[in-house]
């Protein structure tokens, strides 16, 4: 076996040699050039496209590839702004869709990114390892946008309608320009002429702002109004800057007017858009009428009813306009026919009036306290006008059940004030309104005092007896039990004079009461009345007896007297010797000059039950000086 390879070999070997000696020619037929592979030999082209072309709809377009015969496409791929997109290429041409309404406006760069073979015919280009990769860019712009609109620059109310205005125009590249008006629920688009662009200007006659009650369904549907303008073409609209108008609730004022004493009135001013509607459509009660928007008035012949809250309902008519009505709870009274003061949130124990310097004095308790309330004067000028207001004392409430004497009164001798509480009385000086006398009773002695000078009045709730005194001597004038059947309650304890000259006893088993003269440290009866309640007004006693008023002049012993219902609230104005009376909305004034009746209406009066509870404002009328005063803050002159 050995043997055989050893000859092989040193035939091969030998072989070699003799080859090595000879040599041969190739023909030059036998030689090919390969070039060497370029990419300048190849070329992309859109078909139907030109760069920089402006392409505003949906487009596909096509391309091919152009290169050496040999050379294979491998991979095409599409690009917009870097971003590829889906294209398809077969054999030799591709193409791809642009989508111009999900662009921004401006120039766009496609860019073709093709891979194939070098087609060189070498080894590695046939096992398709010899790759060249061509590139080229395109540009295209989207155009879709208009140009940008003029900002508004100012909307203003003025004669009647609303002045819309606005910047220069800055280009007018657009098919359609519009003044845009942007309500909660709707929009309105009116054309614009080139000419009206140019004017910076429109008069907008049609738009009426109005705004209902907030609990009502749409109520600010037309409560305010934004404008801009807008340009369009076929893709889209733009919009430049906007501005807003808002309604003034004070544009719509309907106002209750005083006329007489069996009339009112609906006064209304004219609205700022009067001229873009005529009229009102208002309610008002059982009255149903058509108002002017430029203001207006309308009677009503029913009796006006003092302090009542009156209502309407009102709400503009305007063509293709739906509104919401707008109810006015409480309507605003006209200060020209009405006298107004600030009174109205606080909780007043009584008003009485300063003939020496024409000013007015009210208690207010202002707030309670541990002690009872905080009782505050106010004063008031001859116009009502607010002066000053200060604390006068804390102390609980006087429950005017036990006494015919109000809680606030004026001493018709030096004009001082008087207040008397459930513990004590008090003489307070009108000039500085310091306390100047007062008694003050044990706290919870069930007592009830009346001071005027030096003339003490008590009223002993628990046994029903009363006891008058003169505190600077300590002269006890008068002490007694009120006359009362058994298991009965006394209605009223008596009560003192403002000028302290006279007292009043109740006879509850007689049904009468006597009026008494203080002469010195005794009583001198002057008169005695079918009443068990009165009340005193300088040399007056006023009282009233199953519906029937009397005036008795204590000093003449004759008295003047009227008709009215049973138990009603008596006041008296020295001034003007006028009696007001006031029963559950139903009130008079009676004349002592002319013996003359004049009823008037007003909303029932009201009463609190506790103090500063929901209902705690005491709406009740006073007559004084002449004037008409009702606790709401209205009055009446020469009522």
């Amino acid at each position: 076996m050995n043997f055989h390879k050893t000859l092989k070999l040193i035939f091969i070997s030998f072989l070699c040699f003799y080859l090595s000696k000879c040599s041969y020619d190739f023909s030059d037929d036998y030689y090919v050039d390969i070039k060497i592979p370029s990419i300048n030999d190849s070329e992309i082209t859109i078909l139907n496209f030109n760069n920089d072309e402006v392409i505003n709809d949906e487009t596909t377009l096509e391309y091919i590839f152009k290169g050496m015969p040999n050379q294979i496409t491998l991979k095409s791929e599409v690009f917009l702004d870097n971003e590829k997109i889906y294209s398809d290429f077969k054999i030799s041409k591709g193409s791809f869709t642009l989508f111009p309404s999900r662009y921004n406006d401006g120039k766009h760069i496609i860019k073709i990114t093709h891979t194939f073979t070098s087609g060189s015919g070498s080894l590695s280009d046939q096992i398709q390892k010899e790759i060249l990769t061509k590139t080229q860019e395109f540009s295209f712009e989207v155009k879709r946008n208009p140009s940008t609109p003029p900002s508004i620059t100012d909307v203003i109310v003025e004669n009647g309608s609303i002045t819309v205005k606005w910047d220069q125009i800055n280009g007018v590249d657009y098919d359609n320009a519009f003044l845009n008006l942007k309500f909660k629920y709707k929009e309105i688009q009116i054309p614009l002429s080139k000419l009206e662009l140019e004017s910076k200007k429109y008069i907008d006659k049609t738009t009426v702002l109005f705004e209902a009650n907030s609990n009502s369904a749409y109520f600010d549907s037309y409560s305010q109004v934004t404008y801009s303008i807008g340009y369009s073409n076929q893709y889209t609209k733009l919009h430049g800057s906007s501005r807003t108008l808002k309604c003034d609730p004070n544009w719509v004022n309907v106002q209750l007017s005083y006329v007489n004493n069996d009339s009112y009135k609906l006064v209304w001013k004219k609205h700022p858009l009067y001229n873009n509607f005529e009229k009102f459509d208002i309610y008002h009660g059982t009255e149903n009428f058509k108002a002017s928007s430029l203001g207006g008035e309308y009677i009503i012949n029913l009796p006006y009813a003092i302090g009542k809250k009156y209502y309407c309902v009102i709400k503009p008519i305007k063509e293709n306009s739906s509104f919401v009505a707008l109810s006015i709870w409480d309507l605003e009274l006209d200060p020209n026919t009405f006298g107004l003061f600030d009174y109205n949130h606080l909780y007043s124990l009584g008003i009485v009036y300063n003939p020496i310097n024409y000013n007015y004095y009210s208690l207010i308790a202002e707030n309670k306290t541990d002690k009872g309330f905080t009782y505050y004067i106010y004063e008031y000028s001859g116009s009502m006008e607010f002066i000053r207001k200060k604390r006068i004392l804390e102390d609980s409430y006087a429950d005017s059940y036990y006494f015919t004497k109000k809680t606030f009164n004026i001493n018709t001798i030096n004009n001082n004030l008087h207040v008397e509480t459930s513990n004590g009385t008090y003489e307070i000086d009108y000039v500085n309104l310091n306390i100047i006398n007062s008694f003050v009773g044990e706290i919870y002695d069930n007592k009830r005092y009346i001071l005027r000078g030096n003339i003490l009045y008590t009223f002993n709730i628990s046994n029903y007896s009363i006891e008058v005194k003169n505190i600077l001597t300590n002269t006890l004038i008068h002490s007694q039990k009120i006359n009362l059947p058994s298991n009965t309650f006394p209605l009223s304890g008596g009560t003192l004079s403002n000028d302290g000259k006279y007292v009043f006893i109740p006879d509850y088993v007689s049904s009468n009461g006597s009026i008494y003269k203080i002469n010195g440290g005794s009583l001198i009866k002057i008169s005695e009345i079918k009443a068990s309640r009165i009340h005193f007004y300088d040399h007056l006693a006023i009282y009233q007896n199953n519906g029937t008023v009397t005036v008795l002049d204590i000093e003449t012993n004759i008295t003047t007297s009227f008709d009215f219902g049973v138990e009603p609230k008596i006041d008296f104005d020295l001034q003007s010797q006028k009696v007001l009376v006031q029963q559950n909305g139903y009130n008079a004034i009676f004349d002592l000059n002319t013996n003359q009746l004049k009823t008037f209406f007003s909303e029932s009066t009201k009463h609190a039950s506790i103090p500063f509870s929901y209902n705690d404002i005491d709406y009740i009328f006073h007559l004084l000086n002449n004037r008409l005063i009702h606790t709401k803050g209205i009055y009446f002159d020469n009522y």
